[in-house]
C-alpha cells in the first residue's frame, strides 16, 4: 500500500513539472528580456516627461499671451489652464498606472501557475478518495502477499486472514481463502461459517454454494444429507457445469443406487475438461457405477423371471402344496451406530443360501430406513428355477448392509449358521453389528 501512494505522489510530481516547466522557461525568458530593457525604458520615461512638461509650458505660455493680448477673456483662460493642468496630470498617472500594471500582472499570474500547481492534484486526490477503489486496495493490503503465504504455517496462515476480515468484514477473497484454510486444517465447523459469511456477501456465487455443500458433507463424516444435496442443486441452477457440485451429485445419486445419473454427473466433470491427475479418480467412480449398474439389472431381470419359474414348475406339477408353504421368518434389526454413520438409503439384504454354499436360495432387498422389520423368506423369493428354499435341509440365514448397494461392499453382517428348514416354527432374530 505504502509503494502504491509513493507512486502516485511520484507521478503527480512528475506531471506537475510538465505542466509548469514550459512555464517557468517561458517566465525566465520574459524577466531576461525586461531586465535588458530596463535602462533603455527608464531614459525614454524621462524623456516623455521632459517632453510633456516642454509641451506644457508652451501652451500656458500662449494662453498667458492670448490673455493680455485679448484674445480670450479671463474666464477662458481660467478654464484653458486647468485643462491644460488636468490633461499633464492624466499623462502622468496613465504612465503610473501602466507601470503597475506591468509589474503586477506577471506576479499574478505566477501565483495563479503555482496554485493550480498545488490545487489540481489535491482537488485529484479528493475525487479519487470519493470515487475511486481506495477500500478494494485496503482490502488487498491486508491480504497476506506471495512471499508470506510460501513461508507461513497453516496456525500463521489463518491467523493472517481472520485478522484481515476482522479489519475488512467485506472482504470477499479473506472469506473465501479463510474457510478454505479452516477446511484444510479439518476444522469445518468455523469453515461452514466462514463461507455462510461469504454468501450473504455473494447469495448467487454458484461456486460458494458448491464449496458450502462440500464442506457441510466433509462435517457430516463424508455422509450426504439433504441439504448437502439442496445447495448442490442451487449451485448448479447458477452455473451448470460447476463440477464440485456435479461431483457431490454423482456421489448422492451413487449411494442410493441410481448408478446411470451418478455416471451423468461425472460424465459431465469430464467433458468440461480438468486435469488428467484428477479425471483419474472421477473415471474409476465411472467404471465402478457402470459395473455396479449391469450387476444391478442383472439382478432385478432375476427378480422378475423367478416367479415366473416357479409359476411354471407349479404347473409342471413339480411343487407340491406342502413344500410351497416353507418359509423362514427373520426378524432383522441394526446397530444404533450403523444408523448415525450410513446413509438411510444402505441396502439391507437378508437371505438364506445352504450351508457351504454362497449362492443363495432365498433374497429379500430393503433399506436401512427401514429397520427393524420382520422379512419372510420362502421359495417366492428364489434367484434360480432348480435352487429353491423348500428343496433345502439347513440353511445358513445371513443379513449383510451394504453402503454402496453392492452386496460385495459389506459394512455390517451377521449371519446364524445351520437353521432347519423343516418345523422352523420360532422367529429367527438377527441384529446386523457395526463394524468400524
Amino acid at each position: 500500500m505504502m509503494l502504491y501512494w509513493i507512486s502516485l505522489i511520484v507521478l503527480a510530481l512528475v506531471a506537475v513539472f510538465f505542466i509548469l516547466s514550459p512555464l517557468l522557461r517561458k517566465t525566465v525568458a520574459t524577466a531576461s528580456a525586461l531586465n535588458t530593457t530596463d535602462d533603455m525604458v527608464l531614459v525614454l520615461e524621462k524623456q516623455q516627461d521632459k517632453l510633456n512638461v516642454t509641451l506644457y509650458q508652451q501652451r500656458l505660455a500662449e494662453l498667458n499671451s492670448s490673455l493680455e493680448c485679448g484674445d480670450i477673456s479671463a474666464i477662458d483662460h481660467q478654464t484653458m489652464v486647468v485643462e491644460l493642468q488636468r490633461q499633464l496630470l492624466k499623462d502622468v498617472q496613465g504612465k503610473e498606472e501602466l507601470d503597475q500594471t506591468q509589474g503586477i500582472t506577471p506576479k499574478l499570474a505566477r501565483l495563479s501557475m503555482w496554485g493550480m500547481a498545488f490545487i489540481v492534484p489535491c482537488l485529484a486526490l479528493a475525487i479519487y478518495w470519493q470515487l475511486g477503489a481506495s477500500q478494494e486496495l485496503a482490502m488487498v493490503a491486508s491480504m497476506p502477499s506471495s512471499a508470506e503465504l510460501a513461508n507461513l504455517s497453516l496456525p500463521e496462515l489463518t491467523k493472517k486472514l481472520e485478522s484481515a476480515v476482522q479489519k475488512q468484514p467485506e472482504n470477499k477473497d479473506g472469506w473465501f481463502w479463510l474457510a478454505r484454510v479452516y477446511a484444510a486444517q479439518q476444522r469445518y465447523s468455523d469453515s461452514l461459517t466462514a463461507y455462510q459469511t461469504l454468501q450473504s456477501l455473494v447469495p448467487n456465487d454458484a461456486e460458494v454454494m458448491a464449496r458450502l455443500a462440500e464442506t457441510l458433507y466433509l462435517a457430516n463424516g463424508n455422509r450426504m444429507t439433504d441439504e448437502v444435496i439442496a445447495y448442490a442443486k442451487q449451485a448448479l441452477q447458477h452455473k451448470p457445469k460447476q463440477q464440485i457440485a456435479l461431483g457431490l451429485l454423482g456421489i448422492a445419486a451413487f449411494e442410493s443406487g441410481k448408478y446411470q445419473l451418478a455416471i451423468d454427473h461425472w460424465q459431465q466433470i469430464l467433458d468440461s475438461g480438468i486435469p488428467e491427475g484428477e479425471a483419474q479418480p472421477i473415471q474409476q467412480g465411472i467404471t465402478k457405477a457402470r459395473q455396479l449398474l449391469a450387476e444391478q439389472q442383472t439382478e432385478q431381470s432375476s427378480l422378475v423371471n423367478a416367479p415366473s419359474s416357479a409359476q411354471a414348475d407349479i404347473d409342471r406339477g413339480t411343487a407340491s402344496t406342502a413344500t410351497a408353504a416353507v418359509k423362514l421368518q427373520v426378524l432383522v434389526e441394526v446397530d444404533p451406530k450403523l444408523l448415525t454413520t450410513l446413509p438411510r438409503t444402505a441396502k439391507v439384504y437378508v437371505l438364506a443360501r445352504p450351508v457351504g454354499v454362497k449362492m443363495p436360495v432365498a433374497v429379500s432387498v430393503l433399506q436401512l430406513s427401514e429397520l427393524p422389520r420382520l422379512v419372510t423368506l420362502d421359495d417366492s423369493q428364489s434367484m434360480m428355477p432348480d435352487m429353491k428354499l423348500s428343496q433345502q435341509t439347513t440353511v445358513d440365514v445371513v443379513a449383510l448392509v451394504s453402503a454402496t448397494g453392492n452386496p460385495k461392499q459389506v459394512n455390517g453382517r451377521m449371519v446364524q449358521s445351520g437353521v432347519s428348514i423343516k418345523d422352523q416354527d420360532d422367529v429367527i432374530k438377527l441384529k446386523i453389528p457395526f463394524e468400524p
